[in-house]
C-alpha cells in the first residue's frame, strides 16, 4: 500500500510498496532499534523537500539512536594495485568493497535519505522515497558504477579507498579479494551502441540482384563504409569504426520484399569513452554514415538505433 506523508515544508513524500520492501534491506543495521518502516512519519516532519525538482540526498538526525551504520572507514591504502575485499550485492552487476565479517557498525543517530520528484509536480514539491538507511556519511557513486560521470572517478576512487561496507551475507555473495585495476578492468561503462541497418539494393520488389555474391557484396559494402567514414572523420572530428555483419530482413511480399528475404549489411558500433569522449559527437559521426551509406546504396530508408549499454575495455 502506497503511503503519502506531509514533510515539515508542506512537501508531500510518497513511500511506494518497492520502497518499503526495499527498506528491509536493511533490517540488519536496525536490529535492536525501530524499523525503518516506523520511522517514516516522524523522519517526514524532519525533512524540508525542495519545490524545483532537484534531487533529495541528504542527512537527516533523529537526535537519538536510530541504528548502526553498514560501512566504516579505513586508512588510506597506496594505490590500485594493494589487496582489497569486494563482494557482489545482491541485484548489482558489479562488485563492492567491504569490510570483513563480524564486525558491527557504529551507533548513528542519522539516517540518509534519498528521494526524487514526481516528474510534473516540482512546484508542489511532490517526491517519491527511493530509500532511506542508517549512515553517518553520504557515499559517493562506486568507482565501477557504469552511471559515474568520468571526472568523478578519482574522487570515487579516493572515498572508497578509505570507506568499505560492512559484509552482510543476507544481501551480498561471498567475499573475494582483488585490486582497483582488476575489478574496474572488468567493470562496465555506461556508453552508447549504434546499430545501422542498411540494404545494398536499390528501390523494392527487387530480387537482390545487387548481392548475388553475399560475400563479394559485403567486402565491396565494407569498403565503401571505410572510404565514407573517413569523409565524416574530416568532416565531424570523429572516426566511426564499425562491424559490418551480412544478414536477411523479412516484411511482407506484397510491399516489395524479395523470396528469402532481403539482403541487408548491419553495421554497429559501440563507442569506446577512452578513445571517443563525446557523446553527442559519437552519434552526430554515426547519423552522417548512415546518411553517406545510404545515398552511396540508392536507399530510400535506413534505420539508426542509439541505445545505452555498458562497455568493459579489457587491457
Amino acid at each position: 500500500m502506497t503511503r503519502i506523508l506531509t514533510t515539515r515544508n508542506g512537501g508531500l513524500l510518497v513511500i511506494p510498496p518497492e520502497t518499503a520492501e526495499h527498506l528491509e534491506v536493511h533490517e540488519r543495521q536496525v536490529e535492536g532499534y525501530r524499523p525503518i518502516t516506523e520511522l517514516l512519519e516522524e523522519l517526514a516532519t524532519r525533512l524540508d523537500l525542495p519545490m524545483d525538482g532537484s534531487l533529495v540526498l541528504r542527512l537527516v538526525d533523529f537526535g537519538r539512536p536510530v541504528g548502526r551504520t553498514g560501512a566504516i572507514r579505513h586508512g588510506a591504502i597506496d594505490g590500485r594495485d594493494e589487496l582489497l575485499a569486494f563482494a557482489y550485492r545482491n541485484g548489482r552487476a558489479f562488485p563492492t568493497r567491504v569490510s570483513p565479517i563480524g564486525i558491527r557498525g557504529a551507533e548513528v543517530t542519522t539516517l540518509v535519505v534519498v528521494a526524487t520528484v514526481i516528474a510534473g509536480r516540482e512546484a508542489e514539491g511532490a517526491y517519491t522515497l527511493r530509500t532511506a538507511y542508517p549512515a553517518d556519511f553520504i557515499s559517493p557513486r562506486e568507482p565501477m558504477d557504469p552511471t559515474l560521470p568520468a571526472q568523478e572517478l578519482d574522487e570515487s576512487l579516493a572515498w572508497w579507498s578509505r570507506n568499505a561496507l560492512l559484509h552482510d551475507p543476507e544481501v551480498m555473495g561471498q567475499v573475494f579479494y582483488s585490486t582497483w585495476n582488476e575489478v574496474l578492468c572488468k567493470a562496465p561503462e555506461s556508453t552508447e551502441h549504434v546499430t545501422l541497418t542498411l540494404g545494398v539494393t536499390a528501390g523494392y520488389g527487387h530480387a537482390n540482384e545487387g548481392a548475388i555474391d553475399e560475400v563479394v557484396t559485403l567486402k565491396a559494402v565494407v569498403e565503401a563504409g571505410i572510404r565514407l567514414a573517413n569523409q565524416v572523420n574530416a568532416e565531424i572530428g570523429l572516426y566511426p569504426s564499425f562491424v559490418a555483419s551480412p544478414a536477411r530482413v523479412g516484411y511482407k511480399h506484397e510491399w516489395g520484399c524479395p523470396e528469402g528475404g532481403e539482403f541487408v549489411v548491419a553495421f554497429s558500433g559501440t563507442r569506446n569513452p577512452e578513445f571517443a569522449k563525446n557523446s553527442a559527437q559519437y552519434v552526430a559521426a554515426w547519423r552522417r554514415l548512415a546518411c553517406l551509406l545510404k545515398k552511396e546504396f540508392g536507399q530510400t530508408t535506413a534505420t539508426l538505433e542509439v541505445t545505452r549499454v555498458g562497455l568493459a575495455y579489457l587491457k
